[in-house]
Order: structure tokens, then C-alpha cells, then sequence
């Protein structure tokens, strides 16, 4: 057998060779680097997703609501306590929930937020100065967890539209909304 004399040339190709491998195992060929980078985006959506599912509020039907006091109406222009009963699906009270009321009256530019306070037993109220006689909706939101409750009721508030000073402070009527009327007298 023959040996081969390694000439000058066939060095250099051999320490070509020698760094080629070495900096192929330094560096990621590109087809991985597309697979890390296809894992990690996989992982940012399933996490997305998973946080989403995880964080999702979950309509509840079977609460109850029970609104007292509200039989005979209320006064316009006067301080009035709202108070509302909870009830779970197993009609115990629901002590801590997150609730709100929003007051509206059809046909107008009245609307009135407010959040309940949580006294005993299931029993949440709020105060509200109505500034206008009518029929008017309040419509209850509780959030306890992820579960929410939506319910409404309606009631009638006697008594005519009170001056700006004596509003709720919380009441958004102002008068320089149009009102329906003044839409209807615009000219084209």
C-alpha cells in the first residue's frame, strides 16, 4: 500500500475543513433555528389561549335578585337608598360579590352609575338622587370570581326634573345633548 504525501494544498484544505466543522457545531444550522422559533411561537399561543380560557368571565343565569323598597317609587330630588338581595343557585346570600347599578330612564339622557356596598347577608345598597320623574331601568351587574350575574328592574320615580345643583353628582344628564325634539326641528 501506497501512502499519499500531503502537500501544502491538501493541508490547507484539511484546516478548512477542520474550521467548517467546528463552526457548524458553534452555530445552529438555519432549518433549526426556524424550529426553536416555530416551538417558541407555538408556546406563546397556547399560553395566550390558555390565559384567555383561564380568565374568562362565565355568565351566570340561576342567581336571584330581590329589590326592596322600590314598591311605590321614589321621590325625585331626594336622597334614596337602593337595596337589592343576592341569592346563588342554592338561594343562599352571596356576600362577596363586586356590585354595580346603572340607572337609566328611556327616552332621555339620564344615566347613573353606581357601586352597591355589601351590608349583611346578601344585602348590597347604594344611594342615588334621581333628578327626574318617570319610569326608570336599573340594571344590576355582580362579579364574584369569574362569574358574573346580569339582571334588571324596573321602578317609577315621582316628582318633576330637578335643578343642576341638586343632581347626583354622579348623574350624567347634561342639557347639551339634543334631545329627540330638538333632533326632529334640525333643518338638513
Amino acid at each position: 500500500m501506497k501512502l499519499k504525501k500531503i502537500g501544502k494544498d491538501d493541508e490547507r484544505e484539511t484546516i478548512k475543513e477542520r474550521e467548517r466543522l467546528k463552526y457548524e457545531r458553534q452555530h445552529i444550522p438555519v432549518n433549526h433555528i426556524n424550529l426553536v422559533f416555530i416551538i417558541a411561537l407555538m408556546a406563546v399561543i397556547v399560553s395566550s389561549m390558555l390565559m384567555t380560557v383561564m380568565t374568562k368571565e362565565q355568565l351566570i343565569t340561576d342567581w336571584e335578585k330581590e329589590v326592596v323598597g322600590l314598591e311605590k317609587g321614589v321621590m325625585s330630588g331626594k336622597a334614596t337608598d337602593i337595596h337589592v338581595f343576592l341569592y346563588d343557585e342554592n338561594r343562599e346570600p352571596i356576600k362577596d360579590a363586586n356590585v354595580s347599578v346603572t340607572f337609566d330612564k328611556p327616552g332621555a339622557v339620564h344615566q347613573l352609575n353606581k357601586i352597591m356596598h355589601h351590608v349583611e347577608d346578601g344585602l348590597y345598597e347604594t344611594e342615588v338622587i334621581f333628578s327626574d320623574g318617570g319610569h326608570w331601568i336599573g340594571e344590576l351587574a355582580a362579579q364574584r370570581g369569574q362569574e358574573i350575574f346580569y339582571d334588571q328592574f324596573l321602578f317609577d320615580v315621582h316628582g318633576s326634573a330637578i335643578s343642576e345643583q341638586h343632581r347626583d353628582s354622579d348623574d350624567h344628564f347634561h342639557l347639551g345633548v339634543d334631545t329627540p325634539e330638538q333632533l326632529n326641528n334640525m333643518s338638513p
